[in-house]
């Protein structure tokens, strides 16, 4: 039968066939094409609904019917790449990477509406992390999906490095030994890392995680105290800021210091308490040594301070002899040139040595912090004129020349610390021409004004001498430390530019240097001044008194010194003008011959046996008499607290040993109102030839016969200072002024000149 041809019926039935099919498929083709209608008219009605959304929306929002995109806002076009006529055509699990498809097909069905996160594929096959949040709506008859998707790239790369820097600062608190915890204040439980349970020497497993386990581990001492600071924290008194001890299971004990902050709710109730630990026994171990070692500094620094107290008595006291009887020598109309020049030497010497002494205590004074300015009113003008005085010779002496300028606008009158700013002025001048052996030193001054009342005293000293380095300069302030220079000309302490310095900062200035190796250097002075008083200034004559002007009452002096050269200087310096003296020998002593003997004025010693003269002076003030009889201190010490004291008890003056003469009868002229006559002046301008005209001594010096010119060469090459003094005493009386140069450049110990000077004989 199948290799029989078809019949008509079988052709017809076919063809029946055929056209059934047809019909029903090309129904179904217009129900698909009125369902496309129906769905761009939905998709149009539904845009135009959304439209605000599709905008203004960050997020990428589809909607989808079972499974398959209908719609996207203008957000999913940009973040996935596709255009609304390539979005339709794809299932919303097209928008995911493969490997999460099947999560999010499963939440799809099941309808999840919360958020999760998935990987999200671009069109470019980029990926990126979202946040995919999904709801089912029914419209019109259907049901829907809206699915909104967040592209959460910024938030995970932010938690990344906050997980990054909480790995990082997990590890600096465990390397730092700080220990992290955690107490719930309503469950009262606490939570511990790792270095906690190393920082109380327990083990995980051994701690019950209740706050009574931890507070079992402080030590008993301060286990009441921790707990109170915790509750005070808990209660918002206070921040919880505490060290305490623990005791660790093998019986040692360690410090611990302890920070936290509580954190409230709404209604202000503690929620938990975060806090650190961290071990600090090494630290209080530490803290003791400093605190043993501070305490035995203060004990050192008190011994210190005895020893230069006992120093500057005990130094002081055989140099106002020296210098005392010195200058009652120079009293002395029979006292030959060669004996006044012996006894310039003397003083010369002891003052010299006096200002070492005072440098090294004023030093050790500014280093302990017990040193004060002392401001006064002051004569600007008749104090450069004694610096001028007191180092024109000295320069001159070294054939320098040296120039002093001062500005118009200089006040006359200052209020400013004097001896301070003396001792800078001397220190800077003073090495300046000691460091200069050709061409000269300029101190120059000027006034940079501040306000109506403050303003800056300028001063520069230049000088044209061997020059500092520039690694030297950065010494050149330290304590003891001198320059090549210095150690070349084998003299100085080192101590002079520190001392400088150190008193410029205190009077709010500074010292500042530049200099030239081979050119010289320029020292810079900067300090406060204000404005002073003319009234307030106290003049000060340098003349030598002579004795007392006539019609005046017999003044009557105690003076009280337990050392008998210091009793004979100044009793013998009293006595020579006309004063009236008694002595005493202590406090107890002094007292007696007040009562007795009435005197007008009292020079009293502060450092005496049996009662010294602190005691006794109290003791005098408590009476009437003692109340209208003046006492001046006269004392060895240098230390301004014993100035202040001398003051709080009442006495009307301050002198201080060794003392100049002109010191001593200024003060009692000043406490008694006494006048004086004095000395007439010598004719400054007359006293050495030498020194206005250098030419000339090398032309005397040729005079002198060619056996003597030798024998002081010879005496200059092996330093025999006795022999060149004496030869020079054995010269002919017309070669006297010239003799007494030659001793004068002896005397200042400026043998290279010397032997230049005696060199011209035989040119």
């Amino acid at each position: 039968m199948s290799n029989q041809e078809p019949t008509t019926k079988d052709l017809f039935e076919e063809l029946n066939q055929l056209k059934h099919d047809y019909n029903s498929l090309n129904e179904a083709y217009q129900k698909e094409l009125s369902w496309h209608k129906q769905a761009e008219e939905e998709l149009v009605e539904i845009k135009e609904k959304y439209r605000g959304l599709n905008e203004a929306s960050f997020e990428a929002i589809f909607i989808s019917e079972k499974g398959l995109c209908i719609a996207q806002n203008q957000a999913g076009e940009r973040m996935f790449g596709y255009t609304d006529e390539e979005a339709l055509v794809r299932y919303g699990t097209e928008w995911i990477v493969p490997e999460d498809r099947d999560m999010v097909m499963n939440n799809m069905l099941r309808g999840y509406e919360l958020p999760y996160e998935a990987t999200a594929l671009r069109k470019d096959g980029t990926t990126f992390p979202c946040v995919l949040r999904g709801k089912m709506m029914y419209y019109k008859g259907k049901h829907v999906r809206v699915t909104s998707l967040t592209d959460i790239t910024v938030r995970k790369k932010a938690e990344e490095e906050v997980k990054q820097v909480s790995t990082r600062l997990a590890l600096a608190a465990r390397a730092g030994g700080v220990g992290v915890w955690e107490y719930n204040v309503a469950n009262n439980f606490l939570v511990w890392d790792d270095q906690m349970f190393a920082l109380y020497g327990i083990k995980r497993e051994d701690f019950s995680g209740v706050y009574d386990a931890w507070q079992a581990g402080v030590h008993p001492g301060d286990r009441e105290r921790s707990n109170q600071e915790i509750q005070m924290a808990i209660n918002g008194e206070r921040e919880f800021d505490s060290e305490f001890r623990v005791c660790w299971p093998d019986g040692s004990v360690h410090n611990i210091r302890a920070l936290a902050t509580v954190q409230f709710d709404e209604a202000g109730n503690p929620l938990r308490m975060i806090g650190t630990n961290w071990d600090i026994t090494q630290q209080k171990k530490t803290e003791e040594v400093l605190l043993q070692a501070t305490q035995e500094a203060k004990i050192a620094n008190k011994a210190k301070s005895i020893f230069l107290a006992n120093m500057s008595h005990e130094i002081r006291t055989p140099l106002n002899a020296i210098i005392g009887f010195s200058q009652l020598m120079n009293r002395d109309q029979q006292l030959t040139e060669i004996q006044k020049e012996y006894n310039g030497s003397i003083v010369r010497a002891g003052e010299h040595l006096l200002v070492l002494i005072n440098n090294i205590l004023e030093l050790s004074k500014v280093e302990a912090g017990h040193i004060e300015t002392n401001p006064s009113n002051m004569d600007l003008v008749s104090f450069f004129d004694d610096i001028q005085v007191l180092f024109k010779e000295r320069a001159q002496s070294k054939h320098l020349q040296f120039i002093f300028e001062t500005a118009d606008n200089l006040p006359r009158y200052i209020f400013a610390d004097e001896h301070k700013l003396r001792q800078i002025f001397i220190n800077l001048i003073e090495n300046a021409i000691k460091f200069t052996d050709e061409g000269g030193v300029a101190v120059r001054t000027r006034i940079n004004q501040i306000n109506s009342n403050i303003s800056n005293l300028i001063v520069e000293i230049q000088d044209s001498g061997s020059g500092i380095s520039e690694i030297e300069i950065k010494n050149l302030f330290k304590h003891f430390v001198q320059t090549s220079s210095g150690l070349r000309k084998g003299s100085g302490s080192g101590l002079g530019l520190a001392l400088s310095q150190e008193l410029a900062h205190l009077m709010n200035g500074n010292i500042a240097v530049s200099s030239e190796l081979g050119k010289g250097s320029i020292f810079t002075l900067e300090v406060e001044i204000k404005e002073g008083k003319n009234e307030a200034i106290q003049e000060k004559s340098k003349k030598k008194v002579i004795y007392l002007e006539k019609d005046q009452q017999n003044y009557r002096i105690l003076i009280v010194d337990d050392r008998e050269e210091n009793l004979m200087v100044v009793v013998n310096l009293l006595k020579m003008v006309g004063f009236e003296t008694n002595e005493a020998t202590n406090g107890e002593e002094a007292i007696a011959k007040f009562e007795e003997w009435n005197p007008d004025l009292i020079l009293m010693d502060m450092r005496m046996p049996v009662m010294d003269g602190y005691e006794a002076t109290r003791r005098i003030k408590l009476t009437e008499k003692g109340l209208q009889t003046p006492i001046i201190a006269l004392t060895a010490s240098s230390f301004e607290e014993e100035r202040q004291r001398t003051r709080d008890l009442g006495m009307q003056g301050h002198i201080r040993k060794p003392f100049r003469e002109s010191e001593l009868f200024g003060t009692i002229g000043m406490v008694l109102n006494v006048k004086y006559r004095y000395e007439e002046e010598k004719n400054l301008g007359t006293t050495d030839k030498y020194l206005s005209d250098e030419r000339a001594i090398e032309t005397d010096i040729k005079q002198l016969p060619d056996d003597l010119v030798k024998k002081m060469q010879e005496a200059i090459a092996v330093a025999d200072f006795d022999h060149l003094i004496e030869l020079t005493q054995n010269m002919n009386a017309e070669f006297s002024e010239l003799a007494r140069r030659l001793r004068t450049l002896a005397n200042n110990f400026d043998y290279d000149y010397l032997q230049k000077l005696l060199n011209k004989k035989e040119q």
